[in-house]
Parts: C-alpha cells; structure tokens; sequence
C-alpha cells in the first residue's frame, strides 16, 4: 500500500483500470505546480463528486462541468503556470497517451457528453515516460557508484608523511574526491532535466548547480592545502577554509529564493532583511560575545567564528525555504525537494560540525575532524544525485 510521506506519495498505477472523465480533470491538474492557483477550478471536480455514488456514471450536466472545468485547467497550464511550460498540443499527448484514447481530446469530452458510458478501459501498454525515468534512475545509480568507486580508488595514492596518522590522508582523499565526483555529476543532472521548464525555475536551478560546483572546489580544500603544505599559511590556518565556503552557501540561498519568489512563497526565511539581521547578530556576538573553551588563542578564534556561524544560518535559512516550497508546491516536486532539503540540511549540520570540532574544541582524532567532515560532504552529494534522479522524472509525470 503507499501512503503520503515525507517523499510524497508513489504514484497509482493507472493500468487495468477503468478511468472516468473525473480522473481526467484530476491527472490533468497534477500537472499544476501551485495547487493553490488551481483550487478554485476543482471546486466544479468536488461539486461533482460530491453527488456521485460508487460507479456511478456523471450526468450530462455533470459532464458538462467537467469538460469546462478541464480546458479552465488546459488555459492556465499553458498561459500561467509558473514553473513548467506547456502547450495545448503537449497537453493532448499526455492525455491521449496516458489515458489510450483514440482521436482528440476534444472528441473524447464530445462523446462523454453524448453517451452514457464514459469510463474507458485502460490496457497496458509501452510508453517512452517509463523508460526515461528508469534511464534518470540508471543514470543516478552510475553517478554515485562510479564517484565511490574512483574515491576507493585514490587510496592508493601515495600518503602523504603524517607523524600521528599517516593513512589519514588517504582517507581524506577517498571522501573528498568521491564528493566532488557526485557533486559535479548531480549537477549535471539537474541542467539535464531543465528543458521543458520555464525561465525563472531554470535560472533558479542553473544557481544551484554552480553552488553544487563550487562546494565541490571549497570541500577540496584540505586535500589540496595538504598536498601543497599550505597549512602553514596564517590566513589559511585561521579561518580561510570556512571563507571559501561563502560563495557556494550564499548560492544556495539565493537559489531557493528564486525558486520561492517563483509560487509566491513570503515565510520568514524569505525575508533578506532578516537573513541580515540575524548574521549580524550572530555574527557580532562571535566577535565580541563570550568565546567557547578552546586551544586555540582569543584573536584566532575572533577572526575564525564570525565568518564560519554566519555561513551556517545562511544555510538553515536555505533549508527553511525548502521545505516552506515543498508545503506549497505539488506532489509531484514532493522526493526532488525533501532530497533537496536533506542534502542542504547536511551541509549546514557539517558546517555546525566544523564549527564545533576544527574550531572551538580543536581535535587531532581524525574521524571526528575532517573524516566526519567529508563523509558529510559526501552523503549530502548523494543525496543531491537523488534530488536531480527525482527533478528529471517530474517531467515524465
């Protein structure tokens, strides 16, 4: 049985079942992004189903409310719905093609209209939307096995000399490359199911595959600092990795923010003057506010928290804009935004990590420094793989 969830609700299989001009207005709607813009129109749908009992057939009154509300849902898929884009014809092919019926949509509401027999009876049959979302899912599986395979594989690397653990490295570079490797592949993935959506949702997501490429770089840097003996450099030592980190954070909020001006989504997380507010205040109460027990020395820590607390609540404000489109979006974006929100809410748990084990409590226990760091790193690429698996096949809904 399949049951609403975090991911949404898998959807019903349409086969070998006799489907009535009612299922049709409803698949219809699915494909609306805003269940808020369409709802009035499916007030004419619930009127109707409200009068029938089971199996019963519409009357032609009936009918003749649901063919108006069906073209009411066809004109503004194709002139206002903000994130995909359709046409009347692309509209006719899904119905035809879903639903088998033979000649024209418009054909089919006339004879509903006319007969008494308005079901038809769906038979199996061979469609390509199956077969791209089984290519998306394959195409996500060689994402992410061939990043941890290649990953294995660089620890065989010649180490690199460390006194205390001198396997440690390798280790690092196992996570490190692996995450770039999903990361640059799920960014990939996601541009490869742009067409087919509007300009806004495209730039959105465009942002977000340059964050994803540049949290692969900025991930990188404490393999790369390593093999260049870098560490020794006072600004790299003393807060220069988390700086790195600031481009590809602030992406990711401005990437949701697009996304939510898209459906008109207005939550606290939205608001840029809070998001200032609040880094402000944080980021001067770690400046001059009380400091954590730490090795380290007051002015290293000074120049080394602000910066990296800051990038952490930019990215919870990203998180929250996640999930505050998920409430408002349709289902079928539900499993390309909960993965999308699971992936952010790792980076911003790691940069929390960070914070709390390479900044204020300094450990030279490598599997609670950066060995969880990249792990981290590495599960939130996968995850973002997931998400870009789930965004393709929302056009194949």
């Amino acid at each position: 049985m399949s049951n609403s969830s975090f991911f949404g609700a898998a959807p019903m299989d349409a086969t070998d079942k006799r489907q009535s001009p009612i299922d049709i207005v409803i698949y219809l709607a699915s494909m609306a992004s805003d269940p808020r813009a369409i709802d009035p129109i499916l007030d004419t749908v619930r009127n109707v189903t409200s009068r029938l009992r089971p199996n019963e057939t519409p009357a032609p009154a009936d009918l003749q409310q649901l063919a108006r509300a069906y073209n009411q849902l066809e004109a503004y898929l194709v002139k206002d719905e903000p994130l995909r884009s359709y046409d009347k014809a692309g509209l006719d092919g899904k119905i035809l093609q879903k639903f088998q019926l033979g000649g024209s949509v418009e054909a089919y509401w006339q004879q509903a209209e006319a007969s008494a027999n308005t079901s038809v009876e769906l038979k199996p049959v061979a469609t390509d939307r199956a077969d791209r979302a089984h290519h998306s899912k394959t195409l996500g599986l060689q994402i992410i096995g061939g990043a941890l395979i290649l990953g294995a594989a660089s620890f065989f690397l010649p180490a690199i000399s460390s006194p205390e653990l001198p396997w440690s490295n390798n280790f690092d570079m196992v996570f490190s490359l692996a995450a770039d490797l999903v990361l640059f592949g799920g960014a990939w993935l996601f541009l490869r199911g742009l067409p087919g959506f509007k300009t806004g949702l495209r730039r959105s997501y465009i942002v977000l595959c340059c964050a994803m490429v540049l949290l692969a770089l900025a991930q990188s840097q404490q393999v790369m600092y390593t093999y260049l003996g870098l560490w020794s450099n006072p600004f790299i030592a003393h807060g220069g990795v988390a700086i790195g980190f600031a481009v590809p954070v602030v992406l990711f909020y401005v990437a949701m923010l697009l996304f939510a001006r898209l459906l008109h989504v207005r939550t606290f997380a939205t608001s840029v003057i809070a998001l200032l507010g609040i880094c402000a205040a944080v980021g001067l109460l770690a400046a001059f506010g009380p400091l954590p027990p730490s090795v380290l020395s007051e002015s290293v820590l000074r120049q080394v928290l602000p910066p990296s607390v800051v990038l952490d609540v930019v990215m919870i404000f990203a998180c929250m804009m996640v999930l505050s489109i998920k409430k408002v979006a349709s289902a079928a974006y539900a499993p390309a935004l909960a993965w999308l929100f699971l992936a952010l809410a790792t980076v911003a748990i790691t940069g929390i990590i960070y914070n709390i084990v390479q900044v204020a409590l300094p450990t030279d226990n490598w599997v609670l420094g950066y060995g969880t760091i990249s792990g981290l790193f590495l599960v939130s690429g996968i995850m973002l793989v997931k998400s870009a698996v789930a965004f393709n096949q929302i056009k194949d809904a």
